[in-house]
């Protein structure tokens, strides 16, 4: 699965060691990270907005803004994205609570209690993903007909005419001048895959990959070359992962079972 990833610390040694901490992560796991670093509150916040994340890794002391003050800003326009703080105290609690963060990590990081941590994000990410939650996040474009706010659960899929983008829905199809390049960045890339150099599909709403052919909504659209691999590899490794989960749940809930 593909997550956008923000860290933020105002130390740049640290900031590279958590990116190659949150790669390897990614690459025992079976997950893809566009991991975006930030070396201060300011900076985060003037990117934030033009992306969709997924986790931010935040660092609570920093020169200008601190963790929170950034936290504080970013919960006015998105209560979703997960945040995990990066310090070295433990006395903000309080505080971390008020902006609803997950939890936090003292510096120096073990490895173990940051895997323990992402486990638990990001085990919730995979199975809380739900159409109803897919409702609430909106992308606003800008169209002939005005400016209109879409849910990322209204698209189906999204292709690529001349200059203009459609926004495939059962009601209509809307036409924004726009590209692929700046659409995706908006997107949430969990949801959002790319499959040829015209068209971006609803994962969500894929029934079927084929080798070459992806089915979504009932929608039969070509795999371009280049993407097949990755479109064929993402979908067998993500019914292996949710088979993997409901397995554990269910020898969780009562030990005494046994898969047959």
């Amino acid at each position: 699965m593909f997550y956008r990833i923000a860290v933020c610390d105002d130390d740049t040694y640290f900031l590279n060691t958590l990116k190659n901490a949150l790669l390897k992560y990614s690459k025992l796991n079976d997950l893809t990270f566009d991991i975006h670093c930030f070396s201060s509150g300011e900076e985060l916040l003037a990117q934030y907005g033009s992306c969709h994340f997924h986790l931010l890794l935040l660092d609570m002391e920093m020169k200008q803004l601190n963790g929170i003050q950034v936290a504080q800003n970013i919960r006015k326009s998105d209560d979703t994205v997960s945040i995990i703080y990066i310090t070295t105290y433990e006395d903000f609690a309080l505080d971390a609570f008020r902006v609803n963060a997950e939890s936090y990590l003292v510096k120096p990081v073990l490895w173990k209690k940051l895997c323990a941590e992402l486990d638990r994000v990001f085990k919730r990410l995979i199975l809380s993903t739900s159409q109803a939650e897919l409702g609430k996040i909106y992308i606003t474009l800008d169209t002939k007909e005005g400016i209109i706010q879409l849910s990322f659960d209204d698209i189906i899929y999204i292709s690529k005419l001349r200059n203009y983008l459609i926004f495939h829905t059962k009601k209509k199809d809307f036409y924004i001048y726009m590209n692929l390049k700046d659409v995706l960045k908006r997107l949430d890339i969990s949801t959002f895959v790319q499959i040829n150099k015209g068209q971006i599909v609803n994962w969500r709403k894929v029934s079927e990959v084929n080798n070459s052919n992806i089915v979504v909504d009932g929608i039969e659209l070509q795999i371009s070359r280049s993407y097949v691999k990755t479109i064929n590899n993402r979908f067998n490794k993500e019914l292996e992962q949710l088979l993997r989960i409901r397995a554990t749940e269910y020898l969780q809930a009562d030990p005494d079972r046994s898969i047959n």
